[in-house]
């Protein structure tokens, strides 16, 4: 019986071997909830070659596979898995090889609500595999598993993350002069397919591929092979393509100086192929413009992270500055403060001791406290402390007199 490889967050020693072994695992798996469900076999995938895949980009195919894969275990439990976080590092297998396996429990939840007792074998470990076939691997099982889904990935969950990818772009154009604002959409063009939506990401994919070579930032390769076969595309790729793209802006994003961070996305209501599409056009306005701008400038991104670099130590030097001179200027009032207390404390003595070692009434007393008054050691209302040793003949005396200062006193 097989079983899963549960490794450890960003586990070093997992290879891309490993990723694959789970990923077809979890395809595995698929199949046989597919069968109980009986479902027909997915089309195959738009034809595109892929090249140069990095980890990042792998890694957040495998983030698509676990919402799928938790949005079908609601459906058919009503239960809700936690989404796995994003490092905030470099991204290695370990950490794709965490995300698939949350998308295996998360199926393997799904298998036991359906008392679904088989279980798939754990296929041979292949050392040979690459960045890419893992990849490919990931969109074939997101392809499989949203055709399981009740709620299918529909025009609306694609409209939502063109919109997140227009948002991370929009920060991408901005000057040190002025923020971006996103430009004026296409005309609206009616009876568009799922397939010219992804044939409009892939142009978009393009761009930024482009923009990836002249930064020196590693971006994946994609090759069409044939658009007359993109007809069989559904909105479930043409989200898998979206959300990729927006994987290679959230990089180019994190290269910036100071990046502002994109618009909040809201549930933007229904739409079709021809909104998102729409949509699309405007985010390939703003690609052409940002490769337009890194070939005028091809050390933009390098010049803001040696700036970013610069300010940093800056930063650190005027903090140390003001930390020391903030230490200083705090010894000089503790000081200050000790001195006024220690006068005080001497002026209290002085007056007990004057008080203990005369016999005095009252109205000298009160006497005494207006005038402390009058020379700016009290202010009016406030309420002294007599000593409780007085020699005097009556307290009544103290309540009859209206002595100068307690006069309409509480």
């Amino acid at each position: 019986m097989g079983s899963p490889i549960i490794c450890a967050q960003g586990d070093s020693a997992v290879t891309l071997g490993h990723v694959f072994q789970q990923v077809d695992l979890v395809r595995s798996e698929l199949d046989l909830i597919r069968l109980e469900l009986e479902k027909s076999e997915p089309n195959p995938p738009p034809p595109v070659n892929v090249e140069g895949a990095e980890p990042r980009e792998v890694f957040f195919q495998a983030l698509t596979l676990f919402r799928k894969a938790n949005q079908m275990a609601f459906e058919h439990t009503r239960e809700g898995g936690e989404s796995p976080t994003i490092p905030n590092r470099e991204i290695n297998p370990g950490d794709v090889q965490e995300v698939v396996t949350k998308a295996l429990q998360r199926i393997r939840r799904i298998k036991e609500s359906l008392s679904i007792s088989e279980q798939a074998e754990l296929p041979g470990l292949d050392s040979s595999v690459t960045p890419s076939q893992v990849f490919e691997a990931i969109v074939s099982a997101n392809r499989e598993l949203n055709q399981l889904l009740d709620r299918p990935f529909a025009p609306e969950d694609v409209y939502e993350q063109i919109t997140v990818a227009i948002g991370y772009a929009t920060r991408l154009l901005d000057t040190k002069e002025a923020r971006s604002t996103p430009p004026e959409p296409p005309q609206f063009e009616r009876r568009k397919q799922p397939a010219h939506v992804y044939l409009e990401l892939v142009k978009c994919f393009d761009e930024i591929h482009q923009i990836g070579e002249v930064c020196n930032a590693p971006m994946l390769n994609l090759q069409l092979q044939n658009e007359s076969e993109f007809a069989s595309a559904e909105p479930g790729d043409v989200y898998d393509m979206a959300s990729l793209l927006v994987s290679e802006l959230i990089y180019l994003h994190q290269l910036r100086e100071h990046p502002g961070p994109p618009r909040k996305v809201y549930d933007l209501g229904r739409k079709t192929p021809s909104h998102v599409y729409q949509r699309v056009g405007i985010l390939r306005k703003q690609m052409t413009s940002l490769r337009r701008r890194v070939d005028e400038t091809p050390s933009l991104l390098s010049d803001e992270m040696a700036a970013s670099t610069s300010s940093s130590n800056n930063t650190t030097k005027n903090r140390s500055f003001w930390s020391e001179n903030l230490g200083a200027r705090l010894l000089r009032s503790h000081l200050t403060a000790a001195a006024i207390g220690l006068t005080l404390l001497g002026f209290v003595l002085v007056f007990t001791l004057y008080v203990r070692s005369q016999t005095v009434d009252l109205v000298r007393i009160n006497a005494l406290l207006a005038n402390a008054s009058h020379c700016g050691f009290a202010g009016a209302g406030e309420i002294f402390v007599i000593p409780a040793r007085l020699d005097c003949t009556s307290r009544s005396e103290f309540c009859d007199e209206q002595a100068p200062g307690l006069d309409g006193a509480n």
